[in-house]
């Protein structure tokens, strides 16, 4: 389909570097798709730098008056600092995503779900 080796994709090391770009598109569509559609559709991400580290998270999500900070993972690894970072420095919001290759899962302030599930996600009312 579309001319496109499949197994490129899967042994080739370089084409894993583009795979983290390639789950936070597919991510922000979903986000935007999923927006209100009676206002402009906008996304946001958190920054941090500081001398001794940068932190960042990949979006900040509104949803039923709370905002999730938002981590993306192309596979199931992946360190969670920056977003435990931002749930420690901004204690309104009670807790945070991962969407990742991985499964669902709930760990005391993070929530995981697999990229497939985003779009029951953000669907839902009663997600916590």
């Amino acid at each position: 389909m579309l001319g496109l080796n499949l197994s490129e994709w899967v042994v080739q090391p370089l084409a894993l570097k583009t795979l983290g770009g390639i789950a936070e598109q597919f991510v922000a569509e979903e986000l935007i798709a999923y927006a209100d559609k009676h206002k402009p559709a906008s996304l946001y991400y958190w920054h941090r730098e500081a001398r001794s580290s940068n932190a960042e998270v990949d979006f900040l999500c509104a949803k039923n008056n709370l905002i999730i900070p938002v981590e993306v993972k192309s596979g199931m690894q992946g360190g969670m600092k920056s977003l435990r970072l931002f749930l420690e420095t901004h204690p309104q919001s009670t807790y945070g995503l991962k969407i990742s290759e991985g499964y669902f899962g709930r760990q005391s302030h993070l929530a995981e779900i697999p990229l497939y599930g985003i779009e029951g996600w953000l669907q839902r009312r009663d997600f916590i």
